[in-house]
């Protein structure tokens, strides 16, 4: 009996472990989840093989591959096509800052955010206007807010809501996609995360789009638009300590 009362002492124990070391990935998660990278900030176009950036009001708006779009009359070098990436739904993370100051309060030493311009989402589209398979990025810091304002659990679930509403942008988003059904889809993000009415229509925030020259044989890479390139690996990290596979660096805490 002794030594069974041990191994149970011993096993809880080391679960408690476990669980202030997931607690402890889980935090650097949230951390990294609201810190989105901002929306590239219009500017001069530098050269023809510059990008070019613009905005379009998102109640009607006109794509970079429609006719009456400016960038038609932007000059694109010889042997280059558009490369369209997406910046949906601008906001200030200000406003996202103080909705969750007011929800959860702010620790001692709290500092007021700066101005950052983030996107709700980010997709690419070809020249043509048709959406590139495996571009669409949700914002993590929305997401992260439309969690906390519902009071739903935000430790788990961002790659799985990542990975629906990609898959609602390849049924709404087909073919050529026209500027309503950009504004349709945007609004079926908003519905889907619970922002809403968090973000007010009369708002009309606008979306903008980064067009950039690429040669047609060689696509222009480009990392996540707008998280932490840490986020999926804090997250492969949490839930592997979860299952119990911890690390040196996280046992020396």
């Amino acid at each position: 009996m002794p030594a069974a009362r041990s191994a149970e002492k011993t096993k809880n124990e080391r679960e408690e472990i476990l669980m202030e070391q997931e607690n402890i990935v889980r935090y650097w998660h949230a951390v990294e989840m609201l810190q989105p990278q901002s929306a590239p900030k219009i500017k001069k176009r530098g050269s023809p093989y510059g990008a070019f950036l613009h905005d379009t009001p998102s109640t009607r708006p006109i794509p970079p591959w429609a006719p009456g779009s400016i960038v038609s009359k932007q000059a694109l070098p010889d042997k280059r096509e558009w490369s369209h990436t997406l910046y949906a739904h601008l906001y200030d993370s200000r406003l996202v800052a103080a909705a969750l100051k007011e929800l959860c309060g702010a620790d001692q030493g709290y500092r007021e955010p700066q101005h950052r311009e983030s996107a709700l989402f980010a997709a690419k589209f070809t020249m043509v206007g048709q959406l590139v398979e495996n571009s669409f990025v949700l914002s993590s810091e929305v997401w992260f807010l439309g969690r906390a304002l519902a009071g739903r659990d935000w430790t788990h679930g961002f790659e799985d809501d990542q990975r629906a509403a990609a898959e609602q942008a390849q049924t709404q988003l087909q073919g050529r996609v026209s500027g309503d059904a950009l504004r349709d889809f945007t609004l079926w993000m908003l519905q889907f995360l619970g922002l809403a009415d968090f973000f007010p229509a009369e708002g009309h925030p606008s979306l903008r789009f980064r067009s950039q020259p690429v040669k047609p044989d060689k696509p222009a890479s480009e990392d996540d638009p707008l998280n932490s390139f840490l986020l999926e690996d804090l997250a492969v990290v949490a839930d592997s300590v979860r299952q119990g596979v911890s690390s040196e660096a996280l046992r020396q805490r």
